[in-house]
């Protein structure tokens, strides 16, 4: 069952040549490069849980055996092949809740004080002082610590013998697939590690636990006897709850002298995703009342999970879409002063917080999960646009050695402006709400509908257990009022643009620039067509001025062809420009403001010449 790998494997006949090899090199080439360290190579790896089904809290019992500096097998010249740092990587989904188990203070641990209610398991650690086969199994009760800070969770277990701490930091693999990690770094040299078992009780207050349910003396030592926990019985480790599988569990080593080991051991497929509960919900509100003005938004997903250790966790969200209504849309006023933040800033794929820049952000984030102590805040970020996906979305939180960043979209009807919103492979673990607020205010990131009602939003949901059906749900927000408090618009809005016109100048036959000045109201109807008659007698020079050509306003058009681009290298000739312009567009006072130019183009609706405005809508 178990598959081990190193960086090197020796034959054990090729070792008198290695040897001699060594031998000559070190008297050829004295002070050269040392060989390639071997390192503390794993023997042997198993770990297996009581429970495949789906969501259930199994106990895990996992050992190993490594190399040591009494090992025959391998030359060690620097007698320090032992093992230093160790790490258990759980299967993806695997989760635990440290803070469902009463803690153990550092210093009752350092007093042998801990609470019977704090021990989560017994580790069974033997080392070249302690030889399993005259001295016995050394059997240590493993206790749940408060974590220190940048930490999710803290065990530890007293090694036999040399009385020394040993620590195991839990936290999440925030870089790829948030699956649970345990580490023990600066294992003691002096206590060379030979093997190691240890069992995790998925449900540490269960009854079948209190024979192993350790009761420190207060001193030094303990007593193992049928002890009974007065906790409730909540817990402590959960299954994945995707039914996917045979999915493997990964053990890594790091020796003194460098060298680095891997070994793998199987999981069974996890079973009985068709038993679990699913039934996520969202809330959404924008957060003004008001018609045809700028906002934010207020979402909040939860998904609750069962506190009992007899109740399977509820399936994970793994997608999320939701869609709003028509008429909701995104605000231009809010793309004022904005930057993207980058997936570089965003440090996706790293354990690192998010460094994205403060004049990307756009809202507050909060993530609640069974396995944190608290909720744990951040941001939310505009991130940097694709081909293809223009609206990006960055979620951040970090706290207690947890670090979420998790990437949507946003998608608006082309038409319609109508947005649909898309989170994608959200982590597999039990978060139980996430909460976003968009900040509104006069550059709010979205602009409310333009008539008064009651809106929908609906929801669909995705679980990570493809035995469970898809979740739909709707909610519904009201608008009552008009812009600033009006009263509502009636069925017909109302239209009054504003418009001025001036010359520069005031002289006869002069050649001066003409100014068109076209406004529009929140609350007033959108401008679908802009007509100007200008005075009798009002004439202009175009000899000599090219048209630009049909074929460059059509891949102007085009899809794939981004304001930027035009921003950089007008596809128009330089010659063919007549003016500049700017046009302002959002709700709320403040406008997004975007220059453009006027170009003299050919033909149009029956006219023989026509202007064309171009307008690089950009920001940041």
């Amino acid at each position: 069952m178990v598959e081990v790998s190193s960086k090197r494997s020796i034959p054990i006949w090729v070792l008198p040549a290695l040897l001699m090899a060594c031998l000559l090199v070190s008297l050829l080439a004295a002070g050269s490069a040392a060989a390639q360290p071997e390192g503390a190579r794993i023997k042997s790896y198993s770990n297996e849980r009581s429970t495949n089904q789906a969501g259930a809290h199994p106990d895990v019992h996992f050992e190993f055996e490594v190399g040591t500096r009494a090992d025959p097998f391998i030359p060690d010249s620097c007698f320090c092949n032992t093992v230093k740092d160790a790490i258990i990587e759980f299967p993806i989904g695997f989760t635990g809740n440290p803070h469902a188990v009463p803690e153990c203070t550092a210093a009752q641990f350092t007093f042998n004080q801990c609470p019977i209610d704090a021990q989560v398991g017994m580790a069974y650690p033997v080392n070249l002082l302690s030889d399993e086969g005259n001295l016995g199994t050394p059997k240590q009760p493993l206790y749940n610590l408060v974590p220190q800070p940048g930490q999710a969770g803290l065990q530890a277990f007293t090694a036999p013998i040399v009385n020394f701490p040993v620590y195991t930091v839990i936290s999440p693999r925030t870089d790829s697939d948030y699956g649970l990690n345990g580490e023990v770094k600066g294992i003691l040299s002096s206590y060379p590690l030979k093997t190691f078992k240890e069992e995790l009780w998925g449900v540490p207050a269960l009854p079948s636990h209190d024979a192993l349910r350790a009761k420190t003396t207060g001193t030094s030592g303990f007593e193992i006897y049928p002890n009974s926990s007065n906790s409730p019985q909540l817990p402590y480790l959960s299954n994945p709850v995707s039914c996917v599988g045979p999915v493997t569990t990964i053990m890594r080593s790091l020796a003194y002298d460098g060298g680095v080991h891997q070994a793998t051991y199987p999981w069974p497929a996890t079973t009985g995703c068709d038993q679990l509960t699913f039934n996520p919900t969202l809330a959404a509100n924008p957060t003004t009342e008001d018609a045809d003005s700028a906002s934010g938004i207020d979402v909040v997903f939860k998904a609750l999970q069962p506190e009992g250790g007899d109740t399977p966790l509820n399936a994970e969200i793994k997608r999320t879409t939701v869609t709003f209504p028509a008429g909701f849309s995104i605000n231009s006023s809010s793309a004022d002063g904005k930057t993207a933040c980058s997936d570089a800033e965003a440090r996706f794929g790293t354990r690192e917080e998010a460094q994205c820049p403060d004049f990307s952000k756009v809202g507050i984030f909060t993530v609640n999960a069974s396995g944190l102590p608290k909720p744990i805040s951040g941001g939310i970020y505009l991130g940097e646009p694709l081909p293809g996906n223009r609206y990006r979305i960055f979620l951040t939180a970090d706290g207690y050695g947890t670090h979420v960043k998790l990437p949507g979209s946003a998608y608006p009807d082309p038409n319609t402006g109508q947005l649909t919103t898309t989170f994608d492979n959200l982590p597999q673990s039990p978060y139980t709400e996430f909460t976003q607020h968009f900040f509104g205010s006069e550059r709010g990131l979205l602009a409310t509908p333009t008539q008064c009602g009651t809106y929908a939003v609906n929801s669909e949901f995705e679980a990570w257990s493809p035995q469970t059906p898809n979740q739909k749900s709707t909610q519904f927000f009201t608008i009552d009022s008009g812009p600033n408090g009006s009263p509502c618009p009636g069925s017909v809005r109302p239209f009054n643009p504003g418009f001025k016109a001036a010359g520069a100048s005031n002289g006869a036959g002069a050649h001066s620039p003409l100014s068109i000045y076209i406004t529009r109201q929140d609350g007033d109807q959108t401008l679908s067509t802009i007509g100007t008659h200008t005075p009798k007698g009002f004439t202009a020079t175009l000899k000599g001025v090219p048209y630009c050509p049909d074929s460059v306003l059509s891949s102007i058009e085009a899809g794939a062809y981004s304001g930027t681009s035009e921003l950089n290298n007008p596809k128009c000739p330089a010659a063919s420009q007549v003016g500049t312009s700017w046009a302002g567009a959002g709700a709320g006072s403040k406008p997004f403001y975007a220059p453009g130019r006027v170009y003299l183009t050919g033909p149009y609706k029956g006219a023989p010449l026509s202007f064309t405005v171009i307008t690089p809508a950009v920001s940041g």
